[in-house]
């Protein structure tokens, strides 16, 4: 309903290419008449990648996904600059990218952001420097 009420202001949506995200993707951009566009790399980082855990063996993994979905966001920050976009991903995304563009130590990103099925995460960006959050996983931010 909230994204019904600004579907006219709405330029672009882009999704994640993990299934959950296509999926919720696809119903918004129903809503807000406009295509999805998937992206690869905006996929799923566990908790691990928040550690200094080094030595094991699906840090790595996840830490450059991490890196990797920072990477693509600014990409996407830089393509629409000055528009109202959405992107819909999954799996700590929305964590690992605000506690980065707030430049949060990698312990305090894990245990910051509540992790919830369903939420919103509302951010404005200038160029791809984070300007202001007005939501996190649908809760006001003070």
């Amino acid at each position: 309903e909230d994204f019904r009420k600004i579907r006219k202001e709405i330029d672009a949506v882009y999704s994640s290419d993990m299934n959950r995200a296509i999926e919720t993707a696809k119903e918004i951009s129903k809503v807000v008449n406009k295509k999805v566009k998937i992206f690869n790399g905006l996929g799923e980082i566990k908790e691990i990648a928040f550690t200094r855990k080094f030595y094991h063996p699906v840090f790595w993994e996840h830490y450059l996904n991490h890196r990797k979905s920072i990477s693509i966001l600014n990409k996407i920050l830089k393509q629409n600059k000055g528009k109202l976009i959405i992107v819909v991903a999954h799996g700590r995304i929305i964590a690992g990218i605000v506690g980065r563009k707030l430049g949060l130590p990698r312990k305090k990103i894990i245990g910051m952001f509540h992790h919830e099925n369903c939420a919103v995460t509302l951010a404005r960006f200038k160029d791809t420097e984070l300007d202001h959050i007005y939501y996190v996983n649908s809760g006001r931010v003070k």
